[in-house]
Formats: structure tokens, C-alpha cells, sequence
């Protein structure tokens, strides 16, 4: 039983990734390329891309219209990193009259998601966005594993002998938390 519960507790960003990666595929295979004309819904600020930063989340939003219907394409990006990038990349299109984009298939709800802007190639910068879609609609969840993960190993470790006996795992665990971190505040 020592060894199962080790293998689960080193195992874990493994497990983290591989839900990623599925979450990327399905994803994938739900999108098509688009090209739209941008609709100047607030027209005091005379921008057709909007890039807002709030307190933890940078936003990225356009309008398009279609059928007599106004559609919003939203994003929020989460992470240091991410956030700084997608704002430098999203500045490029902020007075575009058209953009191009992925977007979800058959969707015809008023809010939108979009991956990859006027980005026609499917390459690391496409699902690089894909991954931070995934990572924002389940940040809070991964967060709560994450901390279940470390109360869990130190738990085990602590119940089998303590760090002493158990230095390699012990080491293979802070590893483990430090990569997890990295992939949810990236």
C-alpha cells in the first residue's frame, strides 16, 4: 500500500499534464478559423480590440456582428507571464477593422471564447493559447488539487517514516509542487 500511494503522490503532474494535453485536443478538434469584421460597441474609446487589466486576469475582448446580432469574443489570460504576452501580442490588432481567429464550432451564445489571433497556422503560439484557456476555466480546481497534492505527500511522507527515511521522495515532491506551480502561474 506504501508504494501505490508514493507512485499516485510522485505521479501527480503527470496526471496534471495528461489532463492538459486531452483538454488541448478536444479543444482543438472543436475550433475553425474565422475571419469577421470588428464592431465598434464603445465607441467613446474609438479602439475596435480591447485589452483590459484587472486584479488578476487580463482581458481581451472584441465585438462582431452577425444576423443582426452582436457577439462579444472574450478572453482572460492568467499568469505573470502570460499576461504581459498576450497583451504585447493583442496591442498589434487593436485598431484592425478585421481579425482573424479560432473559434468554437456551432456556438451561438452572446460571449464567446477566440484562440490565436490573426494566427492562420496551427503552431506552439496556437496551442499555447489553447492551454491558457484550459488553465483559466480550471484554475480553482487545479489550485485545490495542488494543495490536497501537498497535504496529501507530507501526510504519507510524515505517517512512513518522515523525511529522513524518505529524502528522494521528499526532494521528487517539492519538485513536483515547484513544476505545478509553474504550470498554473505561468
Amino acid at each position: 500500500m506504501k508504494n501505490i500511494l508514493f507512485t499516485f503522490v510522485l505521479v501527480f503532474p503527470i496526471l496534471i499534464l495528461l489532463f492538459f494535453v486531452i483538454a488541448i485536443k478536444k479543444i482543438d478538434t472543436e475550433v475553425v478559423f474565422v475571419t469577421k469584421s470588428i464592431v465598434s460597441q464603445e465607441n467613446n474609446l474609438k479602439r475596435e480590440l480591447f485589452i483590459d487589466k484587472r486584479t488578476s486576469t487580463r482581458r481581451v475582448y472584441f465585438y462582431t456582428s452577425e444576423n443582426n446580432k452582436i457577439i462579444q469574443f472574450k478572453r482572460e489570460y492568467r499568469g505573470f507571464f502570460s499576461d504581459w504576452f498576450s497583451a504585447s501580442e493583442s496591442r498589434k490588432y487593436e485598431n484592425d477593422a478585421q481579425l482573424s481567429f479560432y473559434s468554437l464550432r456551432n456556438d451561438n451564445r452572446s460571449l464567446q471564447p477566440f484562440f490565436s489571433l490573426n494566427n492562420k497556422e496551427k503552431g506552439i503560439r496556437y496551442y499555447f493559447d489553447i492551454f491558457q484557456y484550459v488553465k483559466t476555466q480550471y484554475f480553482f480546481i487545479f489550485l485545490i488539487s495542488l494543495l490536497g497534492y501537498i497535504f496529501v505527500s507530507a501526510g504519507l511522507i510524515d505517517s512512513y517514516g518522515g523525511i529522513t527515511q524518505h529524502k528522494i521522495k521528499g526532494i521528487s515532491i517539492v519538485f513536483n509542487i515547484f513544476m505545478v506551480l509553474i504550470i498554473l502561474f505561468f
